[in-house]
């Protein structure tokens, strides 16, 4: 299945504006749940074992000419290197995983805004590439997630504000997925 930009549009409006009444509501827990975020092994384990699971399937999908004999074994080669990367790599995983699926959901999402006849399309375009960006930064130095967690923790204030922008995104995006992206 094909998500279209309309789906994706109700998705992210739909997480933001959950994500954000969750640090509104109740921002001493929010703001725990966000600074234990990165040390959770076991989000580290399933965030990474999807990432690598959806990778595999990536590459199983695409031409590889020559080397088209090692599709039976990109499973395997997946559940071999998930095993590596929780053994050693198991410091701030769940943080490094996040950055990976964040850099593996953005392409379906330039796909879906890529034809789309609306301007506002754009609006979602520049959204994954700030996935891009963020990805890039999880997976190659993830303490910068705790650090913005740490930051965004200090004051409840702080936290209620993101939590208002994110209900504030959320429904751009909500807005944007019933209007423009609507067939």
């Amino acid at each position: 299945m094909v998500l279209t930009l309309q789906h994706w549009a109700w998705m992210l409006g739909a997480a933001h504006v959950l994500a954000g009444a969750a640090a509104l509501a109740a921002p001493a827990a929010a703001g725990r749940a966000l600074e234990r975020f990165p040390r959770n092994a076991a989000l580290g384990r399933l965030f990474s074992a999807i990432a690598l699971l959806a990778s595999a399937a990536i590459v199983r999908g695409a031409e590889l000419g020559r080397f088209a004999p090692v599709k039976p074994w990109l499973y395997p080669a997946a559940a071999a290197v998930w095993v590596g990367v929780v053994t050693l790599m198991s410091e701030l995983l769940a943080a490094r995983a996040l950055g990976g699926l964040l850099l593996l959901a953005a392409q379906p999402l330039l796909l879906a805004a890529r034809w789309h006849p609306s301007a506002a399309g754009r609006f979602a375009s520049a959204f994954a590439y700030v996935w891009v960006v963020a990805g890039l930064i999880g997976v190659a130095a993830p303490w910068h997630f705790r650090r913005a967690a740490a930051a965004l923790t200090r004051a409840p204030a702080r936290l209620r504000a993101a939590g208002a922008g994110a209900v504030l995104l959320g429904a751009v995006f909500l807005a944007l997925g019933w209007t423009r992206f609507a067939p």
